[in-house]
């Protein structure tokens, strides 16, 4: 379960300091993790096969858990938490979680590289300090 960044999101989340102090950084993240779960979920779409880690489910299922794993924890943020900190900080455990974990997630039969999660958090984080400065 530790190699999926979902995993990390989550207890990042449930930190309180975090969540008092660097909520533009959990933001930044969320939305990136928010991002990926709907590319699954068009991926699974388009090859109608419907798998959550690696599991066959039902559509049902796999639905409720992508909006309660990937899409629940920045709805949480965004409706709960005054923006804090430098969205900034989060390219830190995202550079530590991809140098030190092998992309698990495959798209369409293609397996992501390492990196990509990289280049969302680079992108993600301005984005999300410019849309929320002024909160």
């Amino acid at each position: 379960m530790l190699r999926y960044f979902t995993t990390w999101n989550t207890a990042m989340i449930l930190v309180p300091h975090l969540r008092k102090n660097e909520s533009r950084s959990l933001i930044a993240l969320s939305s990136c993790v928010a991002l990926g779960g709907g590319a699954f979920l068009l991926s699974n779409v388009i090859t109608e096969y419907w798998f959550w880690k690696g599991y066959k489910i039902n559509k049902w299922k796999y639905l409720f858990l992508e909006l309660f794993i990937h899409q629940a924890p920045i709805i949480y943020l965004i409706k709960n938490e005054v923006p804090t900190g430098n969205a900034l900080n989060s390219i830190i455990p995202v550079t530590i979680y991809c140098s030190l974990m092998s992309n698990p997630y495959r798209v369409l039969g293609y397996k992501l590289k390492n990196y990509y999660g990289i280049v969302m958090i680079v992108v993600a984080a301005p984005i999300v300090n410019r849309i929320t400065k002024h909160y």
